[in-house]
């Protein structure tokens, strides 16, 4: 096996030999390196990152071992390892958010692993294994596995490969801090001992062959591996970018959310905006849980299902901690605000869909009617947030019955008039370093407006001009609320609700994010309210004395249902179609939209002038254009890629002798024998450590008739070798040169049909 087939340096073993060895170490090494991968699990709460870790371990190690018993070029392997990896993060990001995986999707992960990795330096393990960090870990251990196994293969330095898998120990190591000295230990031990493994088989795959620090490595090397990593960079940027459109701007990470329930040790669970951006980006139409809403009169009433309220803002994520405490099946809940004075709405809420453990009810929940709660589902509840939680990981399947006191018209005028009420400094709480620039605008705003709902209101107008949109990138730095506010001025109901509290926050009203869901859609054949992904939710809070908490909508085409005297707003959610003062009704389901245009005006016309108006163009199929484009790039990007295939071997051979006739005619005359023991091993025959070139050009004629021309070869590469410099010229390089090519042809000549049409495609024999 020459050097060129296969890179691993088994350059004078018979075929079966190197293939054993090349297994034999490849093995080793993959155990090596997942056992160092695992050790990262001790930075995170589970164990659910074990399988996509070890993918990342296997991967490439798999793909270049694959190439080298091929005989394929190192770099096409390579290459495999990296559209390998991601699949494997695709799948890993599809597997946790159920979102589709397009040409955005590169991006959007990058901007979460970069907001990830500026929150590092506060990290305080374990923690929960977030997409950022989880997405980091698993390239982290994809970079390393490639490394170890370019290291021990392409440049035959297999003991210096255990460096990476040490280095990320020493990584796991100084990030798990919160265990005691024995497991770190134990890790190093097992971690060891799988590298003494390793070390015992790669002295038996040696058999006395000479190795140093990287000093195999012979000086074109250098040049090569940069030009592999170039290649395998275009094939992943090809792979991940040559995809639909994405909607993976949902994936904006959040810090958790702690929770303490019944003053016990904190419970960790992720905040809801996650599964809110997830639902709203991908437009799920999906039902998430239908309720029957009845006012005290016996109507229908609507509502905004809220689950929870968030009052903590680091500059671009709004997160939420709570002391929760544990209720009964049946319960009377106390509320830590004011009443709110209004009639009671009764609610029965049948979970479908809905993954989360937050419990959506109306504002604001006064009792809890559950008696066929199952065991494992038990509630708890936070009078500062009045947020219900179950014990479940997921709500799904679940039935409990709600009342709910929300605002009613009757205390409108004593929200008008009242003032703020600052219970809790941390509702006022800005980061360091606010934008001055964000403060004057809200400080400008509202400088004509003397009560709190006067600047509420100007605030909410303000923003009410904006555009509403999905298409809009994950907020990610410490400038996505001045992008918002000055740049874009277009998003969804997170970046409205979240600007809306921030400067509401800056001119001294105390303000949080409530997240949930819009009304639905009303069907009266059952008199239940649907709800889908698409209402997810946030909207804004504010602290009002002798009432509590009010709510105010920002978001274009929304308006809070039974607000209108106090926010201006009437009831709408464009989400539904349900404009204002629409009755109760079933609606078509459409997209968001922003809100509605102000109505044209058309000039009266005559009679005899009057237009017909035009028939109406009838839109594309949507798309159909994009799926045809992305069809003929896929087609050309494949048809390409199996030409490079098919030609492989001769663009390979005639950039190689290229090389070899500019380093002289010995150069010349080594790569003329190396073409010729090539074709000899399409044949079977393979070179033993004891024999000389023309004892192994002998062996070759007596197997293969007509192959006479390598005896010429094997004559020029002895004379090369031993004869010193200018034993050979230009002359005698080109007859080489030639008599290697007719020695291929004869062997290629001699081998069954079948065997021709794969070396023709480029795939040798195995």
């Amino acid at each position: 096996m020459s050097d060129t087939a296969d890179g691993s340096g088994l350059t004078a073993l018979p075929r079966s030999t190197a293939v054993l060895d090349n297994l034999s170490m490849t093995l080793s090494l993959v155990l090596v390196t997942g056992v160092a991968a695992a050790t990262l699990l001790r930075i995170f709460t589970t164990r659910e990152l074990l399988l996509p870790l070890l993918l990342s371990v296997v991967g490439p190690m798999t793909c270049t071992l694959a190439a080298r018993l091929a005989r394929i070029p190192w770099i096409v392997g390579l290459a495999a390892a990296v559209v390998a990896e991601a699949a494997v993060l695709a799948w890993w990001i599809h597997r946790t958010t159920g979102l589709p995986i397009t040409a955005s999707t590169p991006r959007n992960a990058a901007a979460i692993m970069r907001l990830a990795w500026s929150t590092i330096d506060d990290l305080k393990p374990p923690i929960a294994p977030q997409l950022g960090f989880a997405l980091m870990a698993m390239l982290g251990t994809w970079v390393v596995a490639a490394v170890s196994d370019t290291v021990a293969f392409r440049l035959r330095s297999p003991l210096e490969a255990l460096i990476p898998s040490v280095a990320m120990l020493a990584v796991s190591s100084a990030l798990s801090r919160h265990l005691t000295g024995l497991p770190r230990v134990r890790s190093a031990a097992v971690v060891v001992a799988v590298g003494m493994l390793h070390v015992f088989v790669v002295t038996a795959a040696d058999r006395g062959r000479p190795r140093a620090w990287f000093g195999a490595v012979r000086p074109r090397r250098g040049p090569a591996l940069v030009r592999g990593a170039c290649v395998a960079a275009a094939a992943g940027v090809v792979v991940l970018f040559a995809v639909p459109r994405s909607n993976l701007a949902s994936l904006t990470p959040s810090l958790d959310l702690r929770v303490e329930r019944s003053q016990s040790n904190p419970r960790i669970v992720t905040s809801p905006l996650v599964s809110m951006r997830r639902q709203l980006l991908a437009l799920s139409d999906d039902e998430q849980f239908n309720v029957r809403s009845v006012s005290a009169a016996g109507t229908p009433a609507r509502a905004y299902w809220r689950q929870t309220a968030l009052n903590d803002f680091d500059g671009t994520n709004w997160t939420g901690s709570g002391s929760f405490t544990s209720i009964g099946r049946v319960s009377r809940l106390a509320h830590a605000g004011d009443d709110a004075g209004g009639s009671a709405i009764t609610q029965n809420v049948r979970i479908e869909a809905l993954a989360s453990t937050w419990l959506p009810v109306a504002y604001r929940v006064t009792s809890i009617d559950a008696p066929e709660l199952p065991a494992d589902a038990a509630l708890s509840f936070d009078p500062d947030t009045a947020s219900l939680i179950t014990k479940r990981v997921s709500v799904q399947g679940l039935r409990y019955g709600a009342v709910s006191n929300p605002l009613s018209a009757s205390t409108a005028g004593r929200v008008l008039a009242a003032g703020a009420a600052v219970r809790d400094a941390s509702m006022l709480a800005l980061p360091s370093g606010f934008p001055v620039r964000v403060r004057t605008l809200a400080m400008e705003l509202t400088a004509g407006e003397p009560t709190v709902v006067g600047k509420a209101r100007a605030l909410q107008d303000y923003l009410r001009t904006f555009r509403y949109t999905t298409d809009v990138p994950p907020p990610s730095g410490g400038d996505a609320l001045e992008r918002f506010l000055f740049t874009e001025k277009a998003g969804y109901c997170e970046q409205f609700s979240g600007a809306f509290a921030a400067m509401a926050r800056a001119i001294g009203l105390p303000t949080r994010v409530a997240v949930g869901y819009t009304p639905g859609r009303y069907d009266p054949s059952d008199g239940r309210f649907h709800v889908t992904g698409r209402n997810a939710h946030a909207w804004p809070e504010v602290d009002i004395q002798g009432t509590g908490w009010v709510a105010f909508e920002p978001t274009p085409g929304r308006g809070i249902p039974g607000s209108e005297a106090v926010t201006g707003v009437p009831d709408q959610d464009a989400s539904e179609g349900v404009l204002p003062g629409a009755a109760l009704s079933p609606a078509p389901v459409t997209a968001p939209t922003i809100a509605p245009a102000a109505p044209t005006v058309v000039p009266p016309q005559s009679p005899a002038t009057t237009a017909v108006p035009a028939a109406p163009r009838t839109p594309a199929a949507p798309g159909v254009a994009g799926r045809l484009g992305r069809t003929l790039l896929f087609a050309t990007v494949g048809a390409l890629m199996a030409v490079a295939v098919a030609c492989r071997r001769q663009l390979l051979d005639a950039w190689r002798d290229a090389r070899a006739r500019a380093g002289g005619p010995e150069l010349l005359v080594e790569r003329s024998w190396a073409r010729s023991v090539r074709a000899a091993g399409w044949a079977g025959l393979h070179t033993d450590p004891v024999e000389t070139p023309v004892v192994f050009a002998h062996r070759l004629e007596r197997l293969v008739p007509g192959a006479d021309p390598v005896e010429t070869v094997a004559d020029l590469v002895t004379a090369a070798r031993y004869g010193g410099i200018g034993t050979v010229s230009d002359e005698h390089a080109t007859a080489a040169m030639v008599a290697s090519r007719e020695c291929e042809a004869a062997v290629f000549a001699a081998l069954p049909r079948w065997r021709r049409v794969l070396h023709f495609a480029g795939f040798p024999s195995l």
